[in-house]
C-alpha cells in the first residue's frame, strides 16, 4: 500500500466516525431519536463497547490476513456505518454507532503497523496523526454545517427514511477516498 492511499484512507475513517463518535452524535440522537441524554449516553456507551468487540476482530483479521484486508474491512465497516447512522432508528442508529467504533478502535493500529513498514515510517506515522486530526476537525465542520443547513429534513423510498444532513456530510468521505484509490492503483498497473 503507497503513502497517499494510506493517508486518503486515514482520512476518510477519521472523518466519518465524527457523526458516530463525536460530540455532534449526541445531540443528533436527542434530536433525531427524540431520546433523553442518558439514554443517549447509554446508546453510545453500549454500541462503543460492541464496536470495541469487534474491533478486535478486525485486529485478528490484520494478524491472518494482512494490515491491507484490515484496512479495507476497517474503511467498510465505517461507510456501512455512516450510511445507518441517518436512518431514524434506535436500532439502526446504533449498529452504525457500532460499526464507527469498530472502525476507528481496528483502523489505527493497523494503519501504524503499514506505516512503520514504509521507507522513513516514524515521518509516516507523523503524516497519519496529521491526516487524522485534520480530517476529524473537517468532519465536525462538515456534520456541524450540514445539520445547520438542512436541519432533520428527511427523504424516504419504499418506507425507508434517512436524515439528509449526515448523508451530505459523510458524501465525501464515501465516494472520493474509493475513486482516489481507484485512480492510483490503477496507474500502478
Amino acid at each position: 500500500m503507497g503513502t497517499a492511499a494510506l493517508l486518503v484512507l486515514m482520512a476518510a475513517v477519521s472523518y466519518i466516525s465524527v457523526m458516530g463518535i463525536g460530540d455532534i452524535a449526541y445531540i443528533y440522537y436527542r434530536e433525531v431519536l427524540g431520546i433523553s441524554r442518558s439514554e443517549a449516553a447509554a446508546l453510545r456507551g453500549v454500541a462503543g463497547f460492541l464496536g470495541t468487540v469487534a474491533g478486535y476482530g478486525l485486529g485478528w483479521l490484520a494478524d491472518v490476513g494482512g494490515s491491507e484486508l484490515a484496512l479495507a474491512a476497517a474503511y467498510a465497516a465505517a461507510a456501512a456505518g455512516a450510511l445507518a447512522i441517518p436512518v431514524p432508528s434506535i436500532y439502526v442508529a446504533g449498529l452504525g454507532i457500532a460499526l464507527m467504533t469498530a472502525a476507528g478502535r481496528a483502523f489505527m493500529p493497523a494503519a501504524r503497523k503499514v506505516a512503520s513498514e514504509m521507507p522513513r515510517g516514524n515521518v509516516m506515522l507523523g503524516y497519519l496523526g496529521a491526516a487524522s486530526n485534520i480530517a476529524s476537525a473537517a468532519g465536525a465542520l462538515a456534520y456541524g454545517y450540514a445539520y445547520t443547513a438542512l436541519g432533520l429534513e428527511q427523504v424516504g423510498v419504499d418506507g425507508l427514511r434517512v436524515i439528509l444532513a449526515p448523508v451530505a456530510a459523510a458524501l465525501w468521505a464515501l465516494v472520493v477516498p474509493p475513486a482516489l484509490l481507484a485512480f492510483y492503483w490503477l496507474r500502478r498497473k
